[in-house]
Formats: structure tokens, sequence, C-alpha cells
């Protein structure tokens, strides 16, 4: 439930940047594409999208991975308090993934 909840808000976030996004095409003075991607407002929210869009990817993996285990070995899974620890580890390295500010995500915009 844990994972599906963390995937879910995610996926909220990624919605919610798609519309923000709707929002600044509609404003845009040049019409609906812009002139330069890399206005500052728009540069961001597509930073931001992006990071989350990862995030939430990376996340339907590890659900996918999560019912795997439980239907291999339900007793293990079920009954074991070690899983909730791993999946927080898991949250915090996918978060450092997703939103660091080095790495191979962020090479692209340099």
């Amino acid at each position: 439930r844990y994972i599906l909840c963390v995937w879910t808000i995610s996926f909220g976030v990624v919605f919610l940047l798609n519309i923000a996004l709707a929002v600044i095409d509609m404003e845009n003075e040049t019409g609906y594409m812009p002139v330069n991607m890399f206005e500052p407002r728009r540069h961001n929210i597509y930073q931001v999208h992006i990071m989350s869009t990862v995030f939430c990817s990376t996340f339907e993996i590890a659900l996918s991975i999560e019912r795997i285990v439980a239907i291999v070995k339900p007793r293990h899974y079920f009954f074991s308090d070690f899983a909730w620890k791993r999946l927080i580890v898991l949250t915090v390295l996918l978060v450092r993934f997703a939103y660091a500010k080095e790495g191979p995500m962020h090479t692209a915009y340099r």
C-alpha cells in the first residue's frame, strides 16, 4: 500500500505539472508554441516535470517488483517488518536519483 500511495502522489504531481505547462502555453504571447524552451518559468517547470516523471516511473518498477516478491514469497513478505525499512530506503534512493542536482538527468541542460 505504501508504494501505491507514494506512486499515486507522484503521478498527481506529474498531472499538475502538465496542467501548469498547459496554462503557460495558453498565456504565451507568441501563441501556443514558445519561441524558446529555455524561458525561466517554463524551463524550471520542465525540469521538475522530468524529475517527477523519472521518480514516478521508477516507483512503477518498484511496485512491480514488490508485487512479484509478494507472489513468490507471500508468507515472508506479509509477516516481515523488515519490508517497511526496505521501502523507506528505496524511497530515499529514488528521490535522490530523481531529484539530484548533479547526475545523468541534469547534464543535458548544461
